[in-house]
Parts: C-alpha cells; sequence; structure tokens
C-alpha cells in the first residue's frame, strides 16, 4: 500500500523551495555577485525558454546526451566487471584497491585539459571524462556488494565441483541484492556535470 505524504509534510516542502528561490533571486538582485555566476530566477527562465525553442540548442543537447549516455554505459560496464574481479580476487584487489582509494578524491574534470592535448576537444575526451567520473563509485560500491557474498555459499558450489565462472555467475552474482546495479545508481547523475562543462569549450 502506496502511503502517501501528509499534507503538513508537502507544506514544509513547498516552504522551502519558495524560501530557497527568494533568497536565491534578493541574492541575484543585490548586485553583490556577478549575474553570470547568481542569475536572476526570470533571466534563468528566459534562457531556459530560449534554450528549448531554438533547434541548434536540442541538437547540442542530444549530442550531449549521447556523449553521457555512452560514458556511463561503458563506465557501467567496466566498473561492475572490476569491481567484481576485486571482490572475487585477493590480487586485484591488493593491486587495483589502493590505486581506486588514493585517486578517488581527485577531482577528475581537473584532468580535462590533459584529455584535450592527449585525445583532442573533441567527443572521444569528454566520453573518456565522464567515464573516469563514473567509474569510481561503481568500481567502489560494486567491490564492497561482491565482498558481501555468503562464503558459505561459495565453498559448497566449489565442493560441489562448480567451475569458478559458474560460480560467480550461478552464486556469487545473484547472491547480492542488485549487484550490477549497486554501484550503478551511485554514478548516474555524475555525467551531467562532465557532459555539460566540456561543449562550452571551444577550440580558440
Amino acid at each position: 500500500m502506496i502511503r502517501w505524504p501528509d499534507a503538513a509534510s508537502v507544506g514544509r516542502r513547498v516552504a522551502l523551495l519558495v524560501l530557497g528561490a527568494l533568497v536565491w533571486e534578493a541574492a541575484a538582485r543585490s548586485g553583490t555577485f556577478s549575474p553570470l555566476v547568481v542569475p536572476s530566477i526570470a533571466r534563468i527562465g528566459r534562457e531556459l525558454w530560449w534554450l528549448v525553442i531554438r533547434p541548434e540548442s536540442l541538437a547540442d543537447a542530444w549530442f550531449s546526451l549521447q556523449r553521457a549516455v555512452g560514458g556511463f554505459a561503458l563506465a557501467a560496464v567496466v566498473g561492475v566487471a572490476l569491481g567484481v574481479l576485486m571482490g572475487r580476487s585477493s590480487i586485484a584487489a591488493a593491486c587495483l584497491g589502493p590505486i581506486f582509494s588514493g585517486t578517488y578524491p581527485i577531482p577528475k574534470i581537473a584532468l580535462f585539459p590533459v584529455f584535450i592535448y592527449l585525445f583532442g576537444i573533441g567527443s572521444l575526451s569528454k566520453v573518456l571524462l565522464i567515464f573516469l567520473e563514473c567509474l569510481y563509485p561503481i568500481v567502489v560500491t560494486t567491490h564492497a556488494g561482491s565482498r558481501a557474498v555468503n562464503r558459505v555459499l561459495v565453498w559448497s558450489a566449489s565442493n560441489m565441483g562448480a567451475s569458478r565462472a559458474r560460480i560467480l555467475w550461478r552464486g556469487g552474482y545473484p547472491a547480492v541484492p542488485a549487484l550490477p546495479f549497486s554501484g550503478v545508481p551511485v554514478g548516474l547523475p555524475l555525467p551531467q556535470f562532465p557532459g555539460i562543462l566540456p561543449p562550452s569549450i571551444r577550440p580558440g
């Protein structure tokens, strides 16, 4: 049975949104911040409207969406494979774990100039940036999920003569709830920022 939020809860959320909009508008009209940093709500709405009605803007958005989906799909495939490998192999975990743990806090967007230098300013550098941004959380969460598999299930399958591949597919893979998707939702919002910022960079 679906439990709908009560009117008081909805009212508090709406009031919080309205308050945030009023604070934003007050900051935009105060003149303290540049309109490029804190534009007014009216200006945001006007620019959004122009974005919707201009065909070239929709084409740019479509290309950005293709790059975001491509980079995220590649990160999901590679990230789940690496996470499962690290969870099933202590050697892989010992080799790859410190790399992901040590470089996780680095903002991946800072590497974009390096990608431009190596791969050019085309779609490849942007897809690789999105791939790298999404890869880390998918690997880390999938690794944690694969390590949560009940070892008794693995030992039982091994004693019954199952191969390592069959244990992974029929034992370890289904034993973790939604293993392929444990890290994917974490990385799902991440392509938005790398997918929007790079198209704004044009060759001079």
